[in-house]
């Protein structure tokens, strides 16, 4: 790949990231000007379950917080905020996150 193939690359690579900064952004902070509001909310979520002799390296810890990101992308579009993607692919990620879920706990209790 030459260096204007690569940059070219690189420059359409930027501004589809950006895009989706901008337009996820927008729907995970849930009208809250902290764009680090989504994680903050999920901790606080965590917190409240209680999840304190839960080690940090459970994969299934991992996989909560994912799922908690598209449980609370669906909260967004239940407030009429969704800039980034239509509500079928909201609810298909969560879906998914529901089976990959059940996976890893049926392969974490088999790993006992």
């Amino acid at each position: 790949m030459i260096s204007e193939e690569f940059y070219r690359m690189l420059h359409d690579s930027e501004t589809r990231r950006r895009e989706i900064l901008h337009t996820k952004g927008h729907d995970y902070t849930q009208g809250s000007l902290d764009r680090l509001a989504n994680f903050k909310k999920i901790g606080a979520i965590l917190k409240i379950l209680d999840l304190s002799g839960v080690p940090a390296h459970d994969p299934r810890l991992n996989w909560l917080i994912y799922y908690l990101k598209h449980l609370m992308a669906v909260a967004t579009a239940i407030k009429g905020e969704v800039k980034s993607e239509p509500l079928d692919g909201r609810f298909d990620d969560l879906g998914t996150y529901t089976e990959l879920g059940r996976a890893l706990f049926k392969d974490c209790k088999s790993g006992e």
